[in-house]
């Protein structure tokens, strides 16, 4: 059997020794006795993963396709978006260069501005994700987001990867 767009699940500990944890692994099944291929399951325990290979408690052993992505992300410090949405926006071009100058409404009615296509949503520590949209490879992109959550910060803007499990709007 096959597992594709696998992740671990489950993690518990042993009943017996207290200290050992135990995985299941979900994914989509294929090439089951049981199963019709695409279907989603849940392993008994995993017992070893040996050459791309899980066996289960059960005895089961499961070939591992393609980890999920979303996963994947997630292990390598990516922040993950579940559902984002995009939208055009006006950009400033030239922020104001003092923010806490008596003039600064002034300043920002002065600023060009130009148009962006902007990536809205929220990631898995439940934080709002706000940033225009530099590149697009798949479900990552590369967003330029604000680096703080100050006003002072607000014109501080870093590149930030992002995976985005799904798009809508625009």
């Amino acid at each position: 059997m096959r597992l594709e767009d696998w992740y671990y699940t489950d993690v518990e500990k042993n009943m017996t020794s207290n200290t050992e944890e135990i995985y299941r692994i979900a994914g989509w099944v294929f090439d089951s006795p049981t199963y019709p291929d695409g279907a989603p399951i849940v392993t008994s325990a995993i017992v070893k993963i040996e050459n791309g290979v899980a066996i289960t408690r059960s005895g089961h052993e499961y070939e591992l396709g393609r980890k999920n992505e979303a996963v994947k992300a997630m292990e390598e410090g990516i922040p993950v978006i579940e559902e984002a949405r995009m939208y055009v926006r006006d950009l400033m071009v030239d922020p104001p260069k003092d923010l806490q100058s008596p003039d600064l409404a002034e300043q920002l009615l002065n600023a060009k501005t130009r148009q962006g296509v902007m990536l809205e949503g929220r990631n898995t520590d439940g934080n709002i994700m706000v940033g225009e949209i530099l590149h697009q490879d798949g479900n990552y992109f590369t967003i330029k987001a604000s680096a703080g959550r100050s006003i002072k910060d607000f014109f501080k803007l870093t590149e930030q990867k992002v995976y985005v499990c799904s798009v809508f709007g625009y």
